[in-house]
């Protein structure tokens, strides 16, 4: 019974004790202190739509204006980032007319069963980061992009193959591409650029942008490319 009694009012206590913590940490935010966030802007032309994506929780208030009663649950791999592991939100965003990232196909080879390709991939609006992805990564047989081998490492087969290169050539990158069977290639291209700021305007001081690995806060344009 004794032992019943102590839990009894130290359950309460402690929920009571967490309860005025967060409270007041949340209360600490300021321009002093400013609280985390991050958004993006995703624009896809393939599907003709564009969103806003964020990693951080609601009840951000510089946030939830942009995240209504529409805002679902998304996949980074629903916009070409085939190797974040972790779910967002997502929120019908305005167009902002981003230019298309380009995949140009230069040459093409076919022995027997494999397809030998080589690719121009390059942003149009010179964005300094591009990532490239293939849905099926159990068609790539060997890859090099810019002349260096591409290889992957500890990989989940279910997971597309992907490589993101950052410092992108103002002629756009090279690559090579062999490939299992003969059908058509699916390649999603996405150019990413770090000018969310002088699109929608500076956070307010009390905010602070906090990047998720490499998605720092950006506009992303994604194309589907079919060679």
């Amino acid at each position: 019974a004794g032992a019943w009694s102590r839990a009894s009012w130290l359950v309460p206590a402690l929920a009571a004790f967490a309860l005025a913590t967060t409270t007041r940490v949340a209360n600490a935010y300021g321009a002093e202190r400013p609280r985390p966030n991050n958004l993006f802007y995703v624009e896809d032309h393939a599907k003709g739509r564009a969103q806003w994506v964020t990693f951080t929780p609601a009840n951000d208030s510089w946030l939830e204006p942009r995240f209504g009663s529409d805002t679902q649950p998304c996949s980074p791999r629903d916009f070409g980032v085939a190797w974040w592991p972790f779910d967002g939100r997502c929120a019908p965003a305005p167009q902002l007319d981003l230019a298309v990232p380009q995949a140009t196909l230069l040459s093409e080879r076919r022995e027997g069963s494999t397809r030998k390709l080589s690719i121009r991939v390059s942003s149009s609006r010179q964005a300094p980061v591009v990532a490239i992805a293939l849905p099926d990564r159990g068609r790539v047989v060997a890859a090099t992009l810019q002349g260096k081998p591409v290889v992957a490492q500890n990989v989940a087969p279910n997971v597309p193959w992907s490589v993101v290169f950052w410092g992108v050539p103002d002629d756009g990158l090279r690559l090579e591409l062999e490939l299992r069977g003969t059908g058509a290639l699916d390649l999603h291209v996405v150019d990413q650029a770090f000018d969310l700021d002088s699109r929608i305007g500076k956070r307010p001081t009390e905010f602070l942008s906090l990047p998720a690995l490499i998605l720092f806060d950006s506009s992303r344009s994604h194309q589907l490319c079919r060679l």
